[in-house]
């Protein structure tokens, strides 16, 4: 478990910490927390009634976050605190303990690497997938933007990284597969929910997470809810001081809620890149249900 450089296909390095057959963003802690926090995470403790969100960084955690914390507390104020403060890998168990009930919890760690208590507890588990075009522009502009990663190359030196899975995390098809293996097991009280479809109609998808989570809300406060949640309002509230503003370079003018659209994959990708990742989707997930949306 160590601090590594790991070189972009144009030798431009990008900050990580390895632990062996998986790698960790810094999250903008010192190696020493972060190999502590995972060195620990087999022994977290869930508690019933605790909500899990889990999806890969840049998929639309944040957004999902915060309705989410708005069902659970039953009006339509979002976290007092971004969503690092309940990360299962970035935020120490202690911390995650004062928390107070019902949690809303979240991670982007393969199941693997999931505390195993989530077996002896009642908690409900919030999946959300994105299509993978848009994920790689969204998690490239911000590791590009945060100081702890100390990354400066260019996309298309950096694409190949994050389709290799050469990057922190497992290579994003395969963390699909496998939480989609999960669900289709029926392991857990578990909910998909597309990034897109929840773009296309948050009021439907809010709806849809409040019946989950078996939450009593008005359809008024459900409107609330949602209205509440749209991308410019959240960006608006999700300032740089929120999240520590420390973190990012300062020459970047970076908003961790970036631009929450669909398609922006369009005026990064080249027709060659679009068509690898095409290609890619068709071999590793030829047996899933998963269906990607890549517009609107």
């Amino acid at each position: 478990m160590t601090e590594i450089k790991v070189k972009d296909e144009g030798g431009d390095a990008m900050t990580m910490i390895d632990f062996g057959e998986f790698r960790s963003s810094l999250f903008g802690r010192t190696v020493e927390y972060i190999r502590d926090v995972n060195t620990h995470l087999k022994d977290f403790k869930f508690k019933d009634g605790d909500v899990l969100l889990c999806s890969y960084p840049k998929a639309g955690c944040t957004w999902t976050f915060e309705i989410l914390t708005m069902l659970m507390k039953g009006k339509p104020e979002g976290p007092d605190q971004s969503k690092m403060h309940s990360m299962l890998e970035a935020t120490c168990a202690s911390d995650i303990e004062n928390i107070s009930s019902p949690r809303v919890l979240n991670t982007h760690l393969p199941y693997r690497r999931i505390p195993p208590d989530i077996n002896n507890k009642k908690v409900k588990l919030v999946f959300v997938v994105r299509n993978p075009k848009d994920v790689a522009v969204s998690l490239y502009c911000m590791m590009y933007a945060f100081k702890h990663y100390n990354y400066t190359g260019k996309f298309s030196n950096w694409l190949p990284l994050f389709l290799r899975g050469d990057l922190a995390y497992d290579r994003y098809l395969k963390y699909l597969k496998d939480w989609e293996d999960v669900y289709r097991a029926n392991k857990h009280d578990m909910l998909v929910l597309y990034f897109e479809e929840l773009k296309r109609d948050t009021l439907g998808g809010v709806r849809k997470l409040a019946t989950f989570l078996d939450v009593s809300l008005t359809d008024e406060l459900i409107q609330e809810i949602s209205e509440k949640c749209q991308f410019l309002q959240m960006k608006q509230r999700y300032t740089p001081e929120m999240l520590g503003s420390s973190a990012y370079k300062e020459e970047i003018n970076y908003g961790f809620m970036r631009k929450g659209e669909v398609g922006n994959w369009k005026e990064w990708l080249t027709v060659a890149q679009s068509e690898t990742v095409d290609g890619m989707v068709s071999e590793d997930l030829k047996d899933s249900n998963l269906k990607f949306i890549y517009q609107l």
